[in-house]
């Protein structure tokens, strides 16, 4: 699959492999602290799911 390369990037590159023509969702779930985290630099990408022309992109912070 084509964006298999981007589990456990940072938001921020994973961001930027993505083609332009797809539509990007972004969903947050609790870190390993159990809290969610308001610093976008510091949540990675764990899963990621492509339907038609949207990717939702799973993130948390560790």
């Amino acid at each position: 699959m084509k964006y298999l390369n981007i589990i456990g990037l940072p938001l921020k590159d994973a961001i930027s492999k993505i083609d332009e023509d797809l539509s990007i969702t972004i969903v947050e779930t609790k870190g390993t602290n159990n809290r969610f985290n308001n610093n976008l630099n510091e949540l990675r990408v764990v899963k990621f799911d492509i339907d038609d022309k949207l990717i939702k992109i799973i993130v948390c912070a560790f």
